[in-house]
C-alpha cells in the first residue's frame, strides 16, 4: 500500500497517513490495561460456563471502554485542531482534518463497540474471527 500511495498521491500523502496512523496507535494504549484485565477476568467464567459472571465482566468492561472512548474522541478533536498547524505541508488543512476525522471515527467506533467483543473472543480462543474482520476492515478503509 505505501508504494501505491507514494506513486499515485505522493510521499506527502503517505507521510500524512503514516503519522496519523501512529497517533491512533498511541491513542489505542488507552485500551491496553482494560483489555488485558478483562481477558484475565473472563477465563474462569468461560471455563465454568458461568453466563452471569461473563455478562457482569463484559458489562463492566463495556462501561469502561465507553468512558475511555470519550477521552479517545477528545484526543482526536485536539489532533484535528493542532496537527494541521504543526506540519509544513502543501496538503490543505481541511484535507488533513478530514483524514484524521475519517480514520478517527472508524477507530472510535471500533474502540467503543468492538473492544469488549475482541476481549471476549480472545478469551474464548477465537482470534481468527478478529483477524478476518480486521483484514476486511482494512481492505474497505483503503479502498
Amino acid at each position: 500500500m505505501p508504494y501505491l500511495f507514494i506513486t499515485q498521491l505522493g510521499s506527502e500523502s503517505n507521510g500524512l497517513l503514516s503519522s496519523v496512523g501512529q497517533f491512533f496507535i498511541y491513542f489505542n494504549l488507552l485500551e491496553a490495561g482494560v483489555s488485558a484485565t478483562s481477558m484475565q477476568a473472563l477465563y474462569r467464567p468461560i471455563s465454568t460456563e458461568d453466563h452471569n459472571g461473563i455478562n457482569g465482566i463484559v458489562s463492566a468492561a463495556r462501561d469502561h471502554f465507553y468512558r475511555t472512548g470519550i477521552v479517545y474522541f477528545v484526543l482526536i478533536i485536539i489532533l484535528c485542531i493542532i496537527y494541521p498547524f504543526s506540519v509544513d505541508t502543501t496538503i490543505e488543512s481541511t484535507t488533513i482534518r478530514m483524514v484524521i476525522l475519517l480514520q478517527g471515527t472508524s477507530s472510535i467506533i471500533s474502540y467503543i463497540y468492538g473492544a469488549v467483543y475482541r476481549c471476549f473472543l480472545r478469551a474464548e480462543g477465537h482470534v481468527y474471527i478478529i483477524n478476518n474482520l480486521l483484514l476486511f476492515g482494512t481492505i474497505i478503509r483503503n479502498a
